[in-house]
């Protein structure tokens, strides 16, 4: 079977993350020759690995030096004629016509409902995506909060809909035995700069800590984003709420690196409120590490019962969850025995089980 997987619009952060999933998944199939279209050169990096591990895995950089808008409008055009190398073509978030069969993963809850300070281009991305729901051959959501959402956008016009959950890296599924010692007023966030992940409110978490336990060293630490120096706005929000020596940001880490700093925090604080599926929060759990979440969006789908969950913007309530877990240290080996359990229904090979269901050849 031969498969083409656009990733020329994906950017470091949940897109690389699927994308590098679905590779893993399709690579272990039979009879498989893939080409991966990547753009930007991060993209690229973040495949390269298993193209050169992989003879039947190629890349192909599309429009790599421009601007992606520009590959956007491109790959419009392009696929009408390359899509006739494919049996499939695999696309994140939007349609790409093509002469092949189509399936489009659905990984964006704001593709059907609008965010803070949307502009023209979103307007344009959650066309587009309809579109896709109308008109690609397979139609996968990454939860059933965004296929609901993408039902009500579409009045329930969805051609070939399916669940396909990501699954949870293996790194994450950190041995109890590997020892990382245990920081217990650390505090850890897994975040980007998006107005959506909130995170003004884990700031202000911070500082009631700081406020109502004085006597205990508390750390947040920020993990996420392109660069550390992304994060100047956010330490200038901590020297306003006098927390700035509380704060520490590590930026992007590699996925071994980000489960050691997991396994050895109190807990993990999520104030998000637009997630199409909250994976930090199981990735936490499989480091055996508890979550804190919203109770927005695909929050309270993503972590069942195995999280603490508060209301979103609500820091008394966030620092309230935090406690708990540092004072009452047996709730907080239940969480994470029961975090542990949940992470295990998301593990990769039912992820490369439910892929090869939906991709028959």
């Amino acid at each position: 079977m031969r498969i083409g997987i656009y990733a020329g619009s994906l950017r470091p952060g949940g897109g690389i993350t699927a994308l590098r999933q679905v590779l893993d998944g399709l690579l272990v199939m039979k009879n498989v020759q893939i080409t991966v279209f990547t753009g930007a050169e991060d993209c690229s990096q973040a495949v390269r690995d298993l193209v050169e591990q992989h003879p039947q895995l190629a890349e192909e950089r599309f429009y790599p030096g421009a601007r992606s808008i520009t590959r956007y409008l491109h790959s419009k055009w392009a696929f009408r004629k390359r899509g006739r190398d494919f049996d499939w073509l695999f696309s994140v978030n939007y349609h790409l016509p093509a002469p092949c069969k189509v399936a489009v993963y659905h990984l964006n809850l704001l593709s059907f409902q609008s965010g803070p300070g949307d502009g023209w281009a979103a307007a344009w991305k959650r066309f587009d995506a309809r579109h896709a729901c109308k008109n690609a051959d397979v139609n996968l959501f990454e939860s059933q909060c965004l296929l609901d959402a993408a039902k009500q956008s579409t009045g329930g016009k969805i051609h070939n809909a399916d669940l396909l959950y990501l699954g949870i890296h293996s790194q994450f599924f950190a041995d109890a035995t590997d020892h990382v010692e245990l920081h217990p007023a650390q505090l850890l966030m897994i975040s980007s700069m998006g107005a959506h992940k909130d995170n003004p409110t884990a700031l202000r978490t911070l500082a009631k800590l700081v406020q109502d336990r004085p006597d205990i060293d508390w750390k947040l630490k920020v993990a996420g984003g392109q660069s550390k120096a992304q994060w100047q706005p956010l330490m200038e929000q901590a020297a306003e709420l006098g927390v700035a020596d509380h704060l520490e940001i590590l930026g992007p880490l590699d996925r071994g690196a980000l489960s050691k700093e997991l396994r050895a925090s109190l807990c993990l604080i999520n104030p998000s409120r637009i997630e199409s599926f909250c994976m930090v929060a199981l990735e936490a759990m499989a480091s055996y590490c508890p979550a804190i979440v919203t109770s927005e969006t695909s929050m309270p789908e993503s972590v069942g019962d195995a999280a603490a969950v508060v209301e979103a913007g609500n820091e008394q309530a966030f620092a309230a969850a935090v406690l708990q877990y540092f004072d009452d240290r047996k709730l907080r080996s239940e969480f994470i025995e029961h975090g542990r359990r949940r992470a295990e229904q998301f593990a990769p090979l039912e992820f490369r089980r439910r892929l090869a269901e939906v991709l028959p050849e």
